[in-house]
């Protein structure tokens, strides 16, 4: 039992170590959670320009219908609004993880970079 013991705390501190960065697998990592971002994007202005295709070919609508087609289109714009603002905030996450890993700082200028990264965010 001490040994699973043992082999279980070598694996746990190995995580709170420094580890080697590998840039291929965070390649793909962000290429298919950026790519992910951008479908759903594209799938929100497809549903948007869809609902305007389909009413602007209607003629006078009655005011339920109005209403209807309001509602549609700023449900969908304000979830195209927020997923555009939560690309851009993606984006800026991975870019400051990207420029920590351009070369070694020291732990007080990571710690300076992360503070002033929240003091921006308010």
């Amino acid at each position: 039992m001490a040994s699973s013991y043992a082999s279980h705390r070598r694996r746990r501190d190995k995580s709170y170590s420094y580890e080697r960065f590998h840039q291929r697998k965070q390649f793909f990592k962000l290429l298919s959670h950026n790519l992910a971002r951008w479908l759903v994007t594209a799938a929100l202005c497809a549903a948007i320009y869809a609902i305007l295709y389909s009413y602007s070919s209607r003629g006078a609508m009655l005011a339920r219908k109005k209403k209807e087609f309001n509602t549609l289109i700023i449900a969908l714009t304000i979830a195209l609004g927020l997923n555009i603002a939560a690309s851009l905030s993606a984006n800026a996450g991975e870019l400051r993880w990207w420029i920590l890993s351009r070369r070694k700082y020291s732990p007080r200028e990571v710690r300076i970079f992360f503070v002033l990264n929240s003091y921006l965010a308010l």
